[in-house]
């Protein structure tokens, strides 16, 4: 029974290859929804989940990252090895390890298999994907692996509660019984080195792993000074000692194999001839036609967002007003109202209509990432990602970013090399994020909406070359780092391609809700408090003589209105009020806190073609992108309604400046404004992320800094070169 401090009956460590399955048995253990994804770096940190059995026992399962060797590079498979001989702090090593395989590709598998069995803790092997590897016509013999490791081996062939429920009582079983023990034997000279250190009383506390990693790897900081002497007598007598464990581990797995396995016939036989993935994959990783695919697949994507989206976000949009409206009227006149009305529903909500477009966008990478395509992906870019000089595995941290930067510099941590890894990490934020989708489509429905391009949509068209604008400057600053202040060059991607198969809806699903519900906790935190400090700094200072002079003369207007015998007489009455509500709402605007800190602010962005009223919005977005769309609608005075959005877009396009009653923002205005936002660092979460993942201010201020001086040149050179060509 499980203690009533809370700690688990038996702490387990889950660790395998990547694309193993290592994740969906997590899952499926513990109930637990974590990101499953086809290639290295999705888990980053270990997962924590547990799972309560019939008898009461509660198990503690911990999600490790996947790694093929206990020989760490990266830092993130420094996490797995830390965690299992219990060097970190706080943390009980595990008492019992569940390996998982994959039993369509064992021998490569069975090498970190090998690696852990020498750990001397208890080892339950699950050879996963077993259907694979029955439609592969090579099914394993679980009995007799077992009985060549010297541990429990137990296929799944599914991932249901009944072979769960086997899964777990086996683990029960496998924590009562001894350790595991090396099965695999190196050369003579390491097998002597290894008796000596036996013996040596200072490592009595290491196990068979530690001491063998001690002698083959210079870089282990694990008891080096004990070891130097040993590792340079082994080096003098067998040079380069390190190259002879793998082969020596192979021998055996293959030995293994050749008893596991069932012989080589027609079924067997069949893993030679060219399957569909092999087929699919002559088309999609084409040297020719590879990219072009690519480019074809994202740009249909990308019109979707505005095509698939649009019936929700209408809906979102009616049901606001709607609820704005009633809101409106429960409350009355004052400045309460204003604050709700005006402030937190106009800027929560005209943010949150966006929400349908981040659910495509996450739902169409979700799909292609559970089909396997976006591995094949990483295959196609990384040539050029070398020539950059950015390490292979770079794509999935720059792939990650394109829903949020945060987990994309997280996942830099697969990258063992420190320069490349920095690299990644500096560059990854400038990939378009969730949280830009919300500008982009306020900008280019404002601007381009409705408009038709060579039979496509302009606006599918314009998001697709933002995206592909914050690429290309990804790969041009990737370069120039690694050729001015981290110099070095990357080593190749070595990754596996998975199998193509049809998308898991039910994990996409997941995968899709809980973005959408970081999202909208992010609206309800930062959003709406910024939403609240920027409804104070436009409302506030007030005076009370132009307000009490607004009054009178809007009653004047509103008598007037009151009098007039007919809609004819009325309607340029009603007009003539509407234009001077705006104009003394300008009014206002300008002499409050934020209009002032505006026009502070207008020398600096004059030349990007912007005006104070976006500098507001500007200097507002620089905690959170998507609060420029509330601080727009909050400066020009949109309430909440069932066309807001619509209502904000016409604002933009129309809006006039009361000197000169010229139009304020062209085309260009917008178009430099989207590209201000595609290069410029605004999120203060991304800053303190990379601190974290640097241990230093150095790198994040660097970023910052970089970033906005790319956004301010990009945005100047598109307006001024605009300008000049006549747009």
């Amino acid at each position: 029974m499980s203690s009533r401090s809370g700690q688990p009956d038996l702490r387990i460590a889950l660790l395998g290859n990547p694309n193993c399955g290592k994740t969906t048995v997590f899952n499926a253990l513990t109930g637990m929804r974590q990101k499953v994804g086809n290639y290295p770096g999705v888990t980053v940190d270990r997962r924590v989940g547990r799972r309560t059995l019939a008898t009461g026992q509660e198990l503690q399962f911990v999600d490790l990252p996947g790694t093929y060797s206990l020989w760490h590079r990266s830092p993130d498979e420094r996490v797995a090895v830390d965690y299992l001989v219990g060097r970190i702090k706080g943390e009980a090593a595990p008492e019992l390890i569940l390996n998982v395989c994959d039993a369509s590709c064992l021998g490569r598998n069975l090498y970190l298999t090998t690696q852990l069995l020498e750990l001397g803790r208890p080892v339950v092997v699950a050879l996963n994907m077993m259907d694979l590897a029955q439609a592969g016509g090579c099914v394993p013999d679980a009995e007799r692996l077992s009985e060549h490791l010297g541990v429990p081996v137990v296929p799944l062939w599914g991932h249901d509660r009944q072979q769960m429920d086997a899964l777990c009582e086996g683990l029960v079983r496998a924590s009562q019984g001894a350790g595991a023990k090396p099965r695999v034997a190196m050369v003579p000279p390491v097998e002597a080195a290894l008796a000596r250190l036996t013996t040596r009383p200072e490592l009595a506390g290491s196990t068979h792993s530690e001491r063998l990693a001690g002698l083959f790897d210079e870089d282990d900081g694990a008891m080096t000074s004990t070891l130097v002497q040993e590792r340079t007598t082994l080096e003098s007598t067998l040079p380069n000692a390190w190259k002879s464990e793998a082969p020596q581990r192979y021998a055996a797995i293959d030995a293994w194999l050749q008893d596991v396995l069932p012989p080589a016939d027609a079924a067997c036989r069949q893993l030679v001839k060219k399957s569909f993935t092999q087929s699919l994959d002559g088309v999609l990783l084409h040297r020719f036609l590879g990219p072009l695919i690519f480019v074809a697949v994202m740009g249909l994507v990308f019109q979707g967002i505005f095509t698939w989206a649009t019936f929700p976000s209408d809906l979102m949009e009616a049901g606001f007003g709607l609820m704005t409206a009633r809101v409106s009227g429960l409350l009355g006149p004052g400045m309460f109202r204003d604050l709700v009305v005006d402030g937190i529903l106009a800027g929560v909500l005209n943010v949150l209509v966006f929400l349908p477009q981040i659910v495509v966008l996450f739902l169409a990478i979700g799909l292609l990432e559970d089909f396997g395509y976006l591995s094949r992906a990483a295959f196609l870019v990384d040539r050029l990602m070398r020539k950059l000089g950015l390490h292979g595995k770079a794509f999935v941290p720059m792939m990650s970013s394109f829903a949020c930067a945060i987990p994309g510099v997280m996942s830099a941590r697969t990258i063992e090399n420190p320069g490349a890894r920095l690299v990644t990490i500096l560059v990854a934020p400038l990939m378009s994020c969730s949280a830009r989708l919300p500008v982009y489509t306020l900008v280019i429905g404002a601007f381009f909406g409705g408009q038709v391009w060579g039979g496509m949509s302009a606006a599918g068209l314009i998001l697709l070359s933002l995206y592909l604008l914050g690429i290309v400057a990804a790969a041009a600053m990737a370069w120039l780092l690694r050729r001015t202040l981290l110099k070095g060059q990357s080593p190749a991607l070595v990754m596996e391609l998975p199998p193509y198969r049809m998308p898991r809806l039910g994990a996409v699903v997941r995968q899709v809700g809980a973005q959408a519900l970081l999202f909208l906790r992010k609206v309800w935190t930062v959003i709406l408090a910024l939403t609240v400090i920027l409804w104070f700094l436009q409302s506030f200072p007030r005076n009370a003589a132009t307000q009490a002079e607004d009054q009178t003369r809007r009653e004047e207007w509103q008598q007037l209105i009151e009098a007039s015998p007919n809609d004819a007489s009325r309607s340029p009455l009603e007009a003539e009020l509407a234009d001077f509500e705006r104009q003394s709402r300008a009014r206002r605007l300008e002499q409050s806190f934020a209009g002032r800190i505006g026009r502070g602010f207008e020398p600096l962005i004059q030349p990007l073609g912007f005006d104070w009223r976006i500098g507001i919005g500007l200097l507002a977005s620089f905690a959170a992108r998507e609060v420029l769309v509330s601080t727009m609608a909050q400066v020009f005075a949109v309430e909440d309604s069932e066309d807001a959005v619509t209502d904000l877009e016409t604002r933009l396009r129309e809006a006039q400046d009361p000197a000169t009653g010229k139009r304020l923002y062209r085309p260009l205005v917008g178009l430099s404004l989207a590209v201000f936002f595609v290069l410029a660092c605004q999120c203060m979460s991304t800053v303190a992320v990379v601190r974290r993942e640097t241990a230093s201010w150095r790198w994040p201020l660097f970023m910052v800094a970089y970033m906005t001086v790319l956004a301010w040149c990009a945005s100047f050179v598109t307006y001024q070169v605009g300008s000049w060509m006549g747009f």
